[in-house]
């Protein structure tokens, strides 16, 4: 069986590891400072985050997720992370279970809920 998230005051951690920090008050999650590294390239170069995380901020009505890239800021909706993230099947006792973020998406200024192309195309 796989570790769950654990908090401890506004952090989230997976094992030892800190995903981040909890500010309700901005009703925001600032991730932990990301590097290339963290990119996973198998899904189209996105970052990824813990779905029991994920899950957890949905639950507390978190609007969004803040971090850095490279140093490169970027904020993203938590509902944007759910609905278009790419969930990872490789997990393990030592491999959190992840959705990833194509990068596009993370540094798209698009962060409205609805998507869906026009009728009428691009006149």
């Amino acid at each position: 069986m796989q570790a769950r998230i654990s908090l401890s005051g506004n952090n989230i951690y997976w094992r030892n590891f800190k995903w981040g920090t909890i500010f309700p008050s901005e009703s925001t999650f600032q991730l932990v400072p990301r590097t290339s590294k963290n990119i996973f390239k198998l899904f189209g170069d996105g970052l990824g985050i813990n779905r029991d995380a994920l899950d957890l901020l949905s639950e507390l009505k978190i609007t969004y997720i803040e971090g850095t890239l490279n140093g490169k800021p970027f904020k993203v909706r938590v509902d944007k992370w759910i609905r278009k993230g790419i969930p990872s099947p490789y997990t393990s006792e030592k491999v959190d279970p992840q959705v990833v973020l194509k990068l596009k998406d993370i540094f798209s200024d698009d962060d409205s809920g609805d998507n869906q192309p026009s009728l009428f195309g691009n006149a």
